[in-house]
């Protein structure tokens, strides 16, 4: 019996030592990801002052052709901001009451530029906002299966016919 104890006194010891060896470890070596700014989304944010576009992604179904803009703009500004998003030759507009944010192809008509990208590429796109701020943003391509299954492009993007939707602001 007191063999026993001797024992179990001893692993307790073990697991003790062990487990304060691994908290050390990870507070001498940080998380990589701690370190690196991003957006834990599928799309990208893009800094237009008081604008702010938030999860900025294209969905498309292939390399070459239409793709819906998706992603959330904000605007925290005091007066009422238009957002341009271009790609190439092809652009859409996205209008933003003062202090409220819509949603991209969710609020409004659906948003579609004309890319060379397909799934799983980064489109270059020029994002200019009326309050005078400007950014290019890759935006990366997704297919429409699963959640963007809904945002499939339904017609030929044109660069002459691009849509400028009144989109409503959200609550």
């Amino acid at each position: 019996m007191k063999r026993s104890l001797l024992t179990r006194t001893r692993g307790a010891a073990l697991v003790v030592a062990v487990s304060a060896a691994l908290v050390g470890c990870t507070a001498t070596s940080p998380m990589q990801t701690m370190e690196t700014p991003g957006s834990p989304a599928d799309g990208i944010p893009v800094d237009l002052g008081v604008v702010q576009v938030k999860n900025l992604a294209l969905v498309s179904d292939a390399k070459g052709g239409p793709a819906t803009v998706t992603g959330a703009v904000e605007n925290t500004g005091s007066k009422d901001a238009t957002v341009t998003i271009a790609a190439g030759e092809s652009q859409v507009t996205a209008q933003v009451k003062a202090n409220s944010a819509v949603l991209l192809s969710q609020e409004g008509p659906r948003l579609q530029v004309t890319i060379e990208q397909g799934p799983g590429e980064n489109a270059d796109l020029m994002l200019t906002s009326t309050t005078g701020a400007t950014s290019q943003a890759p935006a990366p391509v997704r297919p429409a299966t699963g959640y963007y299954e809904e945002y499939a492009p339904t017609a030929p993007a044109s660069p002459s016919d691009s849509p400028s939707p009144d989109a409503s602001p959200s609550s």
